[in-house]
């Protein structure tokens, strides 16, 4: 584990410091007993710098590239912290997030993004809810963090599920960042320019497992090499 051994990051096509642990499904939302709260990261602004995060003035990662995200949830004490997002080996600040209050047992994903065009750069705090997933289903929810992309509609085989979602439209509704049931088994996915049939960014086969949480994002930016345009499906783990 890197930094304050807090976090495991997906960087390109690597995973680094810890593994996985247990996975995210319905039947098992808080079976770890410790006082912790667990946090994730994900750095989805493509127009910025690579950014080391600090808790309460306390750096807590190394340097984190645009387009890396955890793959498993890390362990903080409960507790309230500010959250400040630090250009990589400066204390110039790119975003900050107030002091909240992180709970015991509380699972939480903080994410720094660009706005719509890339033109500014902003960070949220989702407070991630297990308590109701399906366990005969799958669940998923779906973000759209593609600068480029003000407007997608999300396909599931040839499904519109998700339509007309804006460039960080989670960051204010509470709605989009609750996980929804669907039926359990093998999907392709598309990210579509919305209303219409152009295709963004494409998954083409998926096992969604029922009782599992998945986060379905488009990311990247259509102007970077290193971080071109995606649709990823992240599990959630701990």
């Amino acid at each position: 584990m890197r930094a304050s051994n807090l976090f495991s990051v997906l960087i390109v096509a690597l995973v680094v410091g810890i593994s996985s642990g247990c996975m995210k499904t319905g039947s098992g939302t808080n079976q770890n007993t410790n006082n912790v709260s667990f946090i994730s990261l994900m750095h989805m602004a493509p127009y910025s710098s690579s950014t080391e995060v600090y808790f309460n003035g306390d750096k807590k990662t190394s340097a984190i590239a645009a387009g890396t995200f955890s793959t498993s949830y890390g362990q903080i004490p409960p507790g309230v912290y500010d959250i400040k997002f630090h250009v990589a080996g400066s204390d110039s600040v790119l975003s900050s997030l107030p002091a909240t209050t992180y709970d015991s047992l509380g699972f939480y994903t903080l994410i720094l993004y660009n706005t719509e065009g890339g033109t500014g750069l902003g960070s949220m705090k989702i407070n991630d809810d297990f308590s109701s997933l399906s366990l005969s289903g799958a669940n998923y929810r779906f973000f759209n963090f593609c600068p480029d992309a003000p407007a997608v509609d999300l396909y599931m085989n040839t499904t519109p599920v998700q339509q007309g979602r804006h460039v960080a439209d989670n960051a204010s509704s509470y709605y989009y960042n609750s996980f929804q049931a669907v039926t359990a088994g093998g999907y392709s996915l598309q990210a579509k320019k919305a209303g219409t049939d152009s295709v963004i960014a494409s998954v083409t086969s998926v096992n969604l497992v029922a009782g599992a949480a998945y986060t379905i994002f488009l990311a990247g930016s259509t102007h970077s090499t290193s971080n071109p345009v995606t649709l990823n499906v992240l599990q959630a783990a701990y």
